[in-house]
């Protein structure tokens, strides 16, 4: 097809174009294929599969091009997309875009404390009230400048946070100087207008580091590791590599708990080796100096738990790292006979998000397993009563879906993103986040697991 502006009908040269599956039930194979136009505006996906497609056309990160993302045919929600059938060995042409014009925020991000500026600060911006996955992102360049893109006209939240993998140590903050959504001040942008002066002075963090292996064993990788500041309240989280090592960057300083929890099945633990929040000690964290040594020894938990009420997970903050381990230890089901009944767990810690689709991978032992998949985090909602603050936990599902898996079958399995999934994960391919997959079997058993959202 041919990508052109709506306004001058001249072509556009670099809009993204992607392919997603919009089959209901998608095998493993291709989530999504992606080009950019050319010259003259033209640009082809080639090597798909036979099916139905959602075609995406969207202003690439950091290109500075400024059109508002739309599905074929002209829609800016993938809900209300027309798919595009591909049969094998055909071509189908005139799958064009006519953009529309975005309108922009900018401003500049500087230390607190020095009045620096600050490059490499991810600023994002979240349009709270709409129904359709609306964000964008960019980040400070060299004099701590940024200005984000391709925005259609509303009201916007914006956060200002370290990038992902940077070795910066700032506190996360939202516009004007607000740590909650609650309290943050919201944008507005006009079409074809910057809103300007979109600032941030962002505090000095401290850091958190440690190494966490298992009892017997070698360094455990993926592990969620959280700052705690309550038993419910993640400040900030970071997940160990292969060599089980971990650091929890932009971390305001004060005492925390440290709580480890493994993807796999190992009790959850709190610093220093502690069972339960309430008996956990506290490590103290200064802006900027790095506290070392906060590590765990991890082991399986004594004997298999009973059928856990509905989990009581604790509050995953906002893009991209934030998030917080169970209070109590992962539950996975017992073997039985019973059919439709196995044992359901995660093979992989990671979950990768395209288009409307989140993919989950699942292994079945023991008989077979039928039941359901929820995607969801948990965030704090700070509110003022009186003379007091507290803060609540809300949860939010990003997905759900579907699983009938035969004995000893490891198979991916397609889950559905919610409105509010396709509104929280709409940069995700920018900011990952930590959040937990719920799998509940027929007959009522259900384990929860973190995963990483990719």
């Amino acid at each position: 097809g041919v990508v052109s502006s709506a306004s001058s009908g001249q072509p556009i040269v670099g809009i993204e174009v992607c392919a997603y599956d919009a089959r209901e039930e998608e095998e493993e194979g291709l989530f999504g294929q992606c080009v950019k136009s050319e010259t003259h505006g033209e640009y082809s996906i080639s090597g798909l599969s036979s099916g139905e497609y959602l075609v995406e056309f969207s202003s690439p990160y950091g290109s500075g091009l400024n059109y508002v993302t739309q599905y074929y045919n002209g829609v800016v929600s993938p809900e209300k997309a027309t798919a595009v059938s591909v049969g094998p060995e055909t071509v189908d042409i005139g799958i064009d875009a006519r953009m529309s014009e975005g309108g922009r925020i900018g401003g500049e991000v500087t230390d607190a404390s020095t009045s620096a500026p600050i490059q490499g600060i991810s600023v994002c911006a979240y349009a709270e009230e709409s129904e359709t996955p609306v964000g964008a992102c960019a980040n400070t360049g060299p004099n701590g400048q940024y200005t984000i893109a391709g925005l259609p006209q509303g009201e916007y939240e914006v956060e200002f946070a370290v990038a992902t993998e940077s070795a910066l140590d700032y506190v996360r903050q939202l516009f004007d100087g607000q740590s909650s959504a609650k309290t943050a001040m919201l944008v507005p942008v006009t079409i074809g207008e910057t809103s300007v002066g979109i600032n941030a002075k962002l505090q000095l963090g401290g850091r958190i580091s440690g190494r966490v292996r298992a009892v017997g064993g070698g360094p455990l990788s993926n592990v969620l590791v959280c700052a705690l500041s309550s038993p419910t309240e993640a400040v900030a989280c970071a997940l160990t590599g292969r060599d089980g090592e971990y650091a929890i960057a932009g971390v305001p300083a004060g005492s925390y708990v440290i709580g480890f929890e493994a993807a796999k099945t190992y009790a959850v633990q709190y610093y220093d080796g502690q069972a339960t929040y309430a008996a956990a000690q506290t490590v103290q964290v200064t802006a900027g100096a790095d506290t070392v040594g906060i590590g765990a020894l991890m082991s399986p938990p004594s004997a298999p738990p009973s059928p856990p009420p509905p989990p009581n997970v604790p509050q995953h903050p906002q893009p991209p790292t934030n998030s917080a381990p169970s209070t109590s230890s992962p539950s996975t089901p017992a073997p039985t006979s019973t059919p439709g009944s196995g044992v359901i767990s995660l093979s992989l810690a990671t979950s990768l998000i395209s288009g409307q689709t989140a993919k989950v991978t699942l292994t079945c032992s023991g008989a077979r397993c039928a039941g359901t998949a929820q995607l969801s985090i948990k965030i704090g909602v700070r509110e003022h009563h009186g003379t007091h603050w507290m803060t609540q936990r809300e949860t939010i599902t990003l997905a759900r879906g579907s699983f009938a898996l035969t004995e000893v079958k490891r198979a991916k399995v397609t889950l559905h993103l919610t409105p509010a999934g396709r509104h929280r994960l709409a940069n995700i391919k920018h900011h990952p986040m930590i959040g937990d997959i719920t799998l509940t079997l027929a007959r009522g058993r259900s384990v929860t697991r973190s995963i990483v959202m990719r």
